[in-house]
């Protein structure tokens, strides 16, 4: 509270003092003056703002606490379109009582059809949201105000959007960064006050795969590569690729003492899925702070806006650990209004039912293995590091590729859990034409020669055009099963990607590419393919979440 005394020239050398006390948000309380003439001063109350809740507001929503809505929160401009971030309307008013009717208009200036489209408007304390809705002002220790919270459509692109203009830029959706609704709040008496609410995609993180880091994403164009990013989104890169080494006592299966420094150098990514989902480092950790930089204003509209969700993108067991962040204990936290920070996932030659060359590279075949290692690709069953005995990434992807076999934590992802994911699959299957580099490619020639001949490795054997595909009983990525990437879907509608590889690592042990996730010389080799899984997944982020194709998935 402050009081404000002016000095008004009222002519002939008279001077009034009339004494104004007003409240921190513009509001007169009381008036008076010492002179025998009276001033009315009419102030306009301050226009109604969007705060964000989350945090510091979360308390005061649950418990109604009229002081922390009126005071607290982060002035923001819009929401990200997750269907679950929401924002407090806070209605600066006269006099307690005054009623305001609010209503949402759609970017075509009419009264909103649609929530999902939308969002919608509801009364603090209640649960259910419309396109209007009535509020009363309250008494508060910052005056009277009214207060209100809009809720944020499901998705970004609706399935039927017209053409608007957003950011200088008029389209439809799926070209668009940004769209629009408006939020008419009528007082009591004057004009209908526009509050405008911008709507944003939620960010999108990338997840990487086994054995890599955030690099080989360098290359997703156009969606994100060598520091350029599709302008409709905003776009972050998760690394576990932290060394880990030093901490581990003991591992298993048991390496020669000439890999030793490779053991000492292993990283994050060759342990498994709950070891790469949890902790600060974790997966879990990143996918929060991506959301938080958005919410900051790391965003295409570059403004502070109230943002609950993220939209996954992962590759290879990226989307394994994805689909254990919903086991971790703080994932349906209150910050996210026990929704979890994840809107929808798509994933990338997924081994959803683990892999038959994780089963080899940990039985009978150390051959293959030592010379992966080598090469800092351990597979690692399990690991003691600092005291504690985690699993290994190759332990975690056991499974026979149809839904056998599978390790505890593959089948702790496919049995029911707190939070089902709606979840994209985009399948790599190869062809002849990947297999044939393999005859005379040298790389593969030494593992055949030292591995197969010498040590009689099974692996080693079957490293040919005709013996890899023995390996699977079915057809694959040279790395991953077809069944386990679709994670068994009956029907997948333009999901299978022919002619590609797992990775730029499937190239390297002789495979010819592309890659699903393309690699430098994949770009001047494959020029007609490279955009080909960059293009579908950004085909699937402009699918609305409702859609068919995005299937509940447990946990």
């Amino acid at each position: 509270m402050r009081d404000l005394n002016s000095l008004i020239p009222t002519g002939s050398g008279i001077i009034l003092t009339h004494a104004i006390k007003i409240n921190n948000s513009g509001q007169i309380l009381a008036t008076g003056s010492s002179g025998p003439l009276g001033y009315t001063f009419l102030l306009t109350p301050p226009a109604p703002q969007l705060i964000d809740p989350v945090p510091s507001l979360l308390g005061a929503l649950a418990n109604l606490n009229l002081g922390g809505l009126a005071t607290g929160g982060n002035v923001v401009k819009g929401v990200a379109a997750d269907g679950v971030s929401e924002v407090v309307v806070r209605i600066p008013a006269t006099n307690v009582g005054d009623q305001f009717t609010l209503t949402l208009l759609n970017d075509q200036g009419q009264s909103s059809a649609s929530s999902s489209d939308d969002g919608g408007l509801g009364v603090v304390g209640q649960q259910t949201v419309s396109s209007q809705i009535t509020t009363s002002a309250v008494s508060t220790p910052s005056g009277p105000m009214a207060f209100a919270f809009y809720l944020a459509p499901t998705d970004f692109p609706r399935t039927s959007p017209p053409t608007i203009t957003c950011g200088g830029v008029t389209a439809t959706d799926p070209q668009l960064a940004c769209r629009f609704v408006t939020i008419q709040v009528q007082g009591p008496s004057g004009s209908p006050t526009p509050l405008p609410v911008t709507i944003l995609r939620p960010p999108v993180v990338l997840i990487h795969g086994l054995w890599s880091d955030q690099s080989s994403w360098n290359n997703f164009l156009p969606l994100f590569g060598n520091g350029v990013v599709d302008s409709r989104f905003s776009v972050d890169r998760a690394d576990y690729s932290y060394s880990v080494g030093s901490q581990i006592s003991s591992y298993s299966p048991p390496y020669p003492q000439a890999l030793s420094r490779q053991i000492a150098n292993a990283k994050a990514n060759s342990l498994g899925f709950q070891y790469n989902a949890s902790g600060s480092l974790g997966i879990l950790s990143q996918v929060q702070s991506s959301i938080q930089r958005f919410k900051n204003g790391s965003n295409p509209a570059a403004v502070p806006v109230a943002a609950v969700q993220a939209d996954i993108v992962a590759h290879s067991m990226g989307g394994n650990i994805t689909r254990t962040l919903p086991l971790q204990q703080s994932f349906l936290s209150s910050n996210t209004f026990g929704q979890g920070p994840i809107h929808k996932v798509i994933t990338i030659n997924t081994p959803h039912l683990g892999t038959p060359l994780a089963t080899q590279l940990l039985s009978g075949n150390g051959c293959v293995g030592d010379l992966l290692a080598s090469q800092g690709q351990i597979a690692f069953d399990n690991v003691t590091l600092n005291g504690r005995t985690v699993t290994g990434a190759v332990g975690d992807l056991i499974g026979d590729g149809f839904g056998g076999a599978m390790s505890p934590w593959l089948q702790n992802i496919a049995n029911p859990g707190p939070h089902p994911l709606p979840m994209a699959v985009i399948a790599g299957v190869l062809n002849s034409a990947n297999l044939g580099t393999l005859t005379t490619n040298q790389i593969a020639g030494t593992i055949r020669g030292i591995c197969g001949v010498l040590f009689k490795n099974p692996l080693a054997v079957n490293l040919t055009p005709l013996g890899w595909p023995m390996e699977f009983g079915q057809p694959s990525d040279a790395i991953v099963p077809l069944s386990s990437q679709l994670n068994n879907l009956s029907t997948c509608t333009g999901c299978q990607s022919f002619g590609f590889v797992h990775s730029g690592g499937a190239e390297i042990l002789g495979f010819s590419g592309p890659s699903v996730l393309p690699t430098p010389s994949d770009l001047s080799q494959f020029p007609s393919l490279v955009n080909q899984i960059p293009n579908q997944v950004i085909g699937l982020l402009n699918t609305p979440v409702t859609d068919p194709v995005f299937n509940l998935v447990n946990p």
